[in-house]
């Protein structure tokens, strides 16, 4: 059972641990590297690392975005093979060119983003004034990357948004997201 702003008693059986504190903005997304590392998304833009249970105090890196609404940085995923190439893999509202959700590639550097490494690979359709439902989970499968973006209905079964999508991460994302059949119509 889960409960907001209700009861904080623990069902039998069940206990609570912290395993974090201190993190400056709402969070909105997080994933275990395969290292060990717990990267953390603030919707701010901020990327923290939590490493060998210390939250650590550079940022892995910070994106320029916007936190209005459910917007903001929203989703983080490793490369399968992120012990040979070090690559995360954000989704992010941009504000450059107006308000759009992006994917870009990061390169590690031991705790923090290398300098200069963002690689954007997915520029998606412009926003529309409604701040909600702006999507932003990221996942790979055994082949590709999935997400799905914000939720504007769509009766184009072609049509990205409101959708789930898969790209392929052997050529680095390079290619135009698709849609699965699943999810066009």
């Amino acid at each position: 059972r889960v409960t907001f702003g209700g009861s904080t008693d623990l069902p039998s059986g069940f206990s609570r641990s912290i395993y974090v504190n201190h993190l400056i903005g709402q969070g909105t997304a997080m994933a275990w590297s395969p290292d060990g590392r717990l990267f953390i998304c603030e919707q701010g833009g901020n990327v923290r690392v939590v490493k060998n249970g210390t939250l650590l105090s550079t940022p892995f890196v910070t994106v320029k975005t916007t936190d209005d609404g459910e917007r903001g940085l929203l989703g983080v995923a490793f490369h399968p093979q992120f012990a040979s190439n070090g690559w995360v893999y954000l989704y992010y509202t941009a504000m450059q060119g107006g308000r759009h959700n992006r994917i870009s590639r990061f390169t590690t550097n031991g705790d923090v983003a290398q300098a200069g490494s963002e690689a954007v690979l997915v520029e998606l359709p412009a926003l529309s004034s409604a701040t909600n439902h702006n999507g932003g989970a990221l996942h790979f499968g055994p082949d590709d990357i999935n997400g799905s973006d914000c939720f504007h209905p769509s009766l184009r079964q072609n049509a990205i948004a409101g959708r789930r999508w898969r790209n392929s991460p052997v050529r680095g994302l390079t290619r135009p997201a698709r849609l699965p059949r699943s999810s066009a119509g």
